[in-house]
């Protein structure tokens, strides 16, 4: 009984120490390696395409290069692990190569195959404290044990989504973690709205940190692949004297670290956790009135450009007190093809061509808004157009009188309503009451519409409904 015992308390603390092996300390289920390397890419749609593919291709041919495989040969175990995701927003963060192991050069081309064969989604927003906190939980999930831990990250701007980045960074600072920066400088002329002039400071003041870290700025599209292979080389090698890097806590900051943030707030006139998107409510600025001759103005526009798209194609747009977009327009839902890239392109030469907006059509009130627009396959559109209108001739007759009224209409493929219909900006006077009252009630009772065959609403959607005097003083405004 006292033998076994023994041997069970034998078994419980090897368990026990095995469970706590520092870095770089094998058991039988990890693998030593020098280093464990997080590569973190931003893929917002600020990062234009070309900006793309010369970071992938990069990150790729660095991987594979002889400076980077006699880097690692040198280490004391020769070999490192690796990981590399992409990230946008706060919420959107994409593993492209889960953790794998390079050891020479046959793994080295595996990892840098599985980095330039995976299509590129883009998404809104930046958030670097994001890409952290998801870098470090990657930490977690590795099987591998390195001597030190690095997180690469590179992109074009501050952080304006999620969590401040200094407690990100502080955080993974905390666990010993490394964190280098590689902040794309690229665009000329730089947008004065979204680019701010040093984000190489903000990078050194706000991102970066921990032992040997430093930042690798790229000003020139033509060095960008040799920045890339100089970074990769130095965190194999983890020496970076060359490089210095105070610790955060020494630095006098020369950047706001909530300049992205700030930034955001006062191009979108929002907090930077929750964009403002085109849901009506009562409380806008903005009457039926205005939004029929804003409509009105935007498809008369829209109609100049001829070329059609071939997919759905939903963009949120802000347009400020000038009628000029503000910002870039945001895609809603992104299909990751060429054929949606080139439709969202059409999609934008629409919108850029209908400024300056109708902002203030009756001089009544100016205000910043945020409109989401849709574009659709033409031959859809009409079909799905047409029979909605022939269904409400059946029903619905307009009123001699009164404003034009604005409706959420949310189908289902049968042609039934998926929720009730819902007044947009409905106005608090008696005409309006009296003349949004009778039309609910009269679309109520209007039957399913028939929907051609694959044609029917994939959103809600939003009906003008007019009187036969707004439908008069509409057409002699000549809008």
């Amino acid at each position: 009984m006292r033998f076994l015992l023994l041997v069970l308390l034998l078994v419980s603390a090897t368990s026990a120490f095995a469970q706590n092996d520092p870095p770089g300390k094998e058991n039988n289920n990890t693998q030593a390696v020098d280093v464990e390397l997080v590569l973190a890419v931003d893929v917002s749609f600020s990062m234009d395409k070309e900006k793309l593919a010369l970071r992938r291709e990069g990150y790729a041919q660095a991987i594979v290069s002889e400076e980077f495989l006699q880097a690692l040969k040198a280490g004391p175990n020769g070999r490192l692990a690796i990981t590399y995701f992409e990230w946008a927003a706060s919420d959107y963060q994409k593993v492209i190569v889960p953790w794998q192991v390079i050891d020479g050069p046959e793994a080295a081309a595996a990892v840098a195959a599985e980095i330039t064969k995976s299509p590129v989604l883009l998404r809104s927003r930046t958030s670097i404290s994001g890409a952290i906190g998801f870098a470090m939980s990657q930490f977690d999930k590795n099987p591998y044990r390195g001597t030190r831990r690095v997180i690469d990250i590179s992109g074009d701007g501050p952080n304006n989504s999620g969590d401040a980045v200094v407690g990100a960074r502080d955080a993974a600072l905390a666990k010993g973690i490394t964190i280098n920066g590689l902040p794309i400088m690229l665009d000329e002329p730089p947008r004065p709205q979204m680019d701010i002039e040093h984000l190489d400071y903000y990078y050194e003041d706000c991102v970066t940190g921990g032992p040997g870290s430093f930042v690798m700025t790229v000003k020139d599209r033509n060095k960008f692949r040799e920045a890339i292979w100089n970074m990769l080389v130095l965190e194999v090698k983890g020496v970076a004297s060359e490089l210095p890097n105070s610790s955060p806590a020494e630095k006098e900051r020369r950047i706001s670290c909530s300049i992205g943030e700030e930034m955001h707030q006062r191009v979108w006139g929002n907090p930077s956790g929750a964009l403002r998107m085109a849901a009506p409510s009562t409380t806008s600025r903005f009457t039926a009135w205005q939004q029929t001759e804003f409509i009105a103005h935007t498809k008369k526009c829209f109609s100049r450009q001829k070329e059609p798209v071939r997919n759905l194609v939903d963009l949120s747009v802000t347009i400020g007190l000038d009628g000029m977009i503000v910002g870039d327009p945001e895609v809603k839902n992104p299909i990751d093809n060429d054929g949606f890239r080139q439709d969202v392109k059409t999609a934008l030469k629409k919108l850029r061509q209908c400024q300056p907006y109708i902002v203030d059509p009756f001089g009544r009130t100016r205000a910043q808004f945020t409109q989401v627009y849709r574009f659709a396959p033409e031959g859809s559109e009409k079909d799905m157009n047409a029979a909605i209108q022939a269904n409400f001739r059946k029903c619905w007759t307009a009123l001699r009188t009164g404003p034009t009224i604005a409706v959420n209409l949310n189908y289902k493929p049968d042609g039934t309503y998926a929720s009730p219909p819902s007044l947009i900006n409905p106005e608090k006077t008696p005409e309006y009451s009296r003349a949004a009252a009778e039309l609910m009630q009269q679309i109520a009772k209007c039957p399913a519409v028939k929907f051609p065959k694959g044609h029917y609403p994939l959103q809600p959607l939003r009906w003008q409904f007019q009187s036969y005097q707004s439908a008069k003083a509409s057409r002699s405004r000549g809008t």
